[in-house]
């Protein structure tokens, strides 16, 4: 629900329910009666992560595609900062940030990520994290969506993020803690 206490308040929230359990679906329902900002679609089974975003990504009508998982928090002036960055940069195709690392006593540390990653940033990992990316919608006409090869499964954002990255599509991430990001103390 943080995305929906957001200071940029004008944005659709586009929720994929990839064939949860019948009371998910129905808080899920609930949610929608609350906030005509939200969009939900239901899918009859779960077709991975990929099928989602690129489901959601085909529905969508802004400018702007921003990411988020419902276990993590975005700060309230992420979307705000996020998308004056990518109005004022126009050399960037999508920006993420620095996130605070959230387990399950609360917030244990800070990943802090490149500024401008180059080509030796993707060697060890992903330079940018993923639910904390907005991106601009053309870049998805432009170079497609997350692909949804079996081999890419648990890794599409990387092999999105190397793509773009062939095609000169730079991103940025502020060097701000916008996020909140789960992850078990032990990963």
């Amino acid at each position: 629900t943080s995305i929906l206490r957001q200071s940029f308040r004008d944005f659709e929230l586009l929720i994929y329910d990839d064939g949860s359990d019948r009371d998910v679906a129905d808080r899920l329902d609930q949610l929608v009666l609350k906030d005509r900002r939200i969009r939900l679609f239901h899918g009859k089974e779960n077709r991975g992560l990929a099928f989602g975003l690129n489901y959601c990504i085909r529905k969508a009508k802004g400018r702007y595609i921003a990411r988020m998982d419902a276990d993590d928090i975005s700060m309230p002036c992420r979307l705000e900062k996020q998308y004056r960055f990518l109005e004022e940069h126009r050399e960037f195709a999508f920006v993420g940030c620095n996130a605070g690392l959230l387990g399950e006593h609360g917030v244990y540390g800070e990943r802090t990520m490149p500024e401008k990653p180059g080509a030796e940033d993707f060697l060890a990992f992903s330079p940018y994290i993923h639910p904390s990316v907005m991106f601009r919608r053309g870049i998805f006409d432009k170079y497609g969506l997350y692909s949804e090869a079996e081999e890419n499964r648990r890794c599409e954002d990387y092999e999105l993020f190397m793509r773009l990255f062939q095609q000169n599509c730079r991103g940025f991430n502020i060097q701000e803690v916008l996020f909140l990001y789960r992850e078990d103390e032990q990963a």
